[in-house]
């Protein structure tokens, strides 16, 4: 899971099936008890909810987790059976991320409006990565995306995830969702890179978005990060959106929700991702 921004989460198992039948035993029958832990990337262990009574494959934390913003954990869980004597051994550990857990975590991040009445709907940033952070030296590369509304993201080129539709619709003027995505190392070595966001006004804007009462101009925040091995996860470099970004229209003349788009191919910017 990418991006996990609560600190109580819900932690889910399933129990294994008869290896003869290939049917599920009776419902919650193997379990009377389960521990869940929780580790940092190093893995060492950060937390534990002990032994919780109880049959159902679910665990919500009673207190809040020590869980740090855009860090790297890792959780498994371990069931006693019905006669509660020995547990079993601990599943294989799943990995997470946390999300930005606080507005500050988006650092020198600031919105960036495309152009003087928010027409414009491509942005663009060029950046160097420094030649000694090989690939060796970085541990993970985050990075968080928000917009209003939808947005595609490329990076040298190539399209970042596969989604048409982020970022979702909500009340702009009280909050606004981001997406979190996790880049291989290799993606983002020592060198030149462009980053380029390509923006859809949704709900934000136009006839659509003056109906919801809201009527923003299109705009977009990201905070891209490449971290060090530790578990603290220490930022070797960041990208964000600033003044320092460049703004153009774009070949999408007019876009709707419902209605699609007007494209015009003569005014495509060649070498723009």
């Amino acid at each position: 899971m990418l991006g996990l921004d609560k600190l109580k989460p819900h932690f889910s198992w399933t129990l294994p099936v008869s290896a003869v039948t290939h049917e599920r035993k009776a419902p919650h029958a193997a379990q009377n008890a389960a521990e869940v832990v929780v580790r940092d990337s190093g893995g060492t262990q950060i937390w534990s909810s002990g032994k919780v009574t109880g049959s159902t494959p679910l665990l919500v934390p009673n207190g809040t987790l020590p869980l740090a913003s855009d860090r790297a954990y890792s959780w498994s869980v371990r069931v006693w059976d019905e006669g509660l004597s020995s547990p079993s051994e601990f599943a294989a550990f799943a990995n997470f991320t946390t999300g930005l857990l606080a507005q500050s975590d988006w650092g020198d991040a600031r919105w960036i409006i495309g152009g003087h009445k928010g027409e414009a709907r491509m942005m663009r940033k060029e950046f160097i990565v420094d030649q000694d952070l090989a690939a060796e030296k970085v541990g993970r590369v985050s990075l968080f995306v928000s917009a209003c509304q939808y947005v595609l993201l490329y990076l040298d080129g190539v399209r970042v995830g596969n989604h048409e539709l982020d970022v979702v619709w909500t009340k702009f003027a009280e909050n606004r969702s981001y997406v979190t995505y996790e880049l291989p190392s290799a993606s983002v070595g020592p060198g030149k890179h462009v980053l380029g966001m390509e923006l859809g006004q949704g709900f934000c804007g136009g006839s659509f978005g003056k109906a919801a009462g809201e009527g923003h101009t299109r705009a977009g925040l990201l905070r891209l990060v490449l971290h060090d091995t530790t578990p603290e996860s220490a930022a070797l470099a960041t990208v964000v959106t600033d003044g320092s970004w460049t703004v153009a229209s774009g070949p999408v003349n007019w876009d709707s929700t419902y209605y699609g788009e007007d494209y015009d191919a003569r005014l495509e910017l060649d070498g723009w991702t």
